[in-house]
């Protein structure tokens, strides 16, 4: 009894092939992202990472979150590392925030507990508005930074952003986005507040 091959309809193959695409695409990511951790300058370690974690969205989530917090978790570490002397702060915070405003337009609630651990080890980025007036925003204040800048392309992904951070309070950051909100779009700005 000769045994004739199943035939699979032309739907059947593109389902194989691209699910073949897409390992072959989350193995060369993760490849990538071994590969990143040998950089030797620490702040292209960080960008490198990030970009790596923003292509592993497409394909995997759950990697891509946990590159994300590499990332971050790098940037602080350049953070603690650069001593005030150097004027390497700015710059650090700098990286920081590059960070989570990535991360904040795949997944703002994870941008929002890493500016609150951000916040939680350093004290520098109190406002003082917030001391004056009883708010303190400075744990989401790179959030509601990531939501000024998502504001130009992507409203409803900053209303989302400036949501969750309006959840530690009303910052002078986030008087300013609402004030550029509501030149952009009045009725989301008094939706929001």
């Amino acid at each position: 009894a000769a045994q004739v091959p199943q035939r699979t309809t032309p739907r059947q193959r593109p389902d194989r092939k691209d699910a073949l695409r897409q390992e072959t695409a989350l193995q060369t990511l993760l490849y990538l992202r071994s590969s990143a951790i040998g950089i030797d300058d620490a702040s292209d370690r960080v960008r490198v990472l990030v970009e790596v974690a923003d292509a592993l969205w497409l394909v995997d989530r759950d990697q891509a979150r946990d590159t994300f917090k590499q990332s971050f978790e790098l940037a602080i570490e350049v953070d603690k590392s650069k001593s005030p002397a150097k004027n390497g702060s700015l710059q650090t915070k700098a990286l920081q925030q590059s960070v989570v405003t990535r991360i904040a337009s795949r997944d703002p609630q994870l941008a929002l507990n890493l500016s609150r651990r951000a916040a939680e080890l350093s004290t520098s980025t109190r406002d003082g508005f917030g001391e004056l007036y009883g708010a303190d925003g400075a744990p989401s204040e790179m959030l509601v930074n990531a939501a000024r800048e998502a504001l130009t392309s992507n409203t409803n992904q900053a209303l989302e952003m400036a949501k969750l951070a309006s959840r530690d309070g009303l910052s002078q950051q986030m008087r300013l986005f609402l004030l550029s909100l509501r030149a952009k779009d009045q009725a989301a700005a008094d939706a929001l507040f």
